[in-house]
């Protein structure tokens, strides 16, 4: 997996138990964050072959916690793109590994 944090690309391999496992291990990896995950949801939003997955995911960084969400037409994409909005909310509400975000003008920005 790719990952560009605050403009420096990471790639990374990573294994897990199943696909998204794996997936979710190697965005932690390159962002150099370990949240807990709470809880994940998978609904489909269209019907069909090509149906479009909406992913919701929880996590938990010690006592605060956000909620991510991705769509796409690839679970895997889709649970991505969730964790990923997750991490980025992370940081805007709390300034990451910063601390508050007013405290720290340092921002990190997670992304592909």
């Amino acid at each position: 997996m790719t990952l560009a944090v605050d403009g420096v690309v990471h790639t990374v391999k990573s294994s897990g138990d199943g696909v998204i496992d794996a997936c979710y291990q190697a965005l932690k990896r390159a962002a150099g964050l370990d949240p807990k995950l709470d809880r994940y949801q998978v609904k489909a939003i269209t019907g069909g072959t090509d149906a479009i997955g909406d992913v919701t995911c929880v996590l938990r960084f010690g006592d605060q916690v956000v909620r991510g969400h991705g769509a796409h037409t690839d679970i895997i994409m889709a649970s991505a793109q969730a964790y990923v909005d997750a991490f980025n909310r992370y940081d805007y509400r709390y300034g990451g590994r910063h601390g508050r975000r007013g405290e720290d003008s340092t921002q990190r920005e997670v992304g592909p």
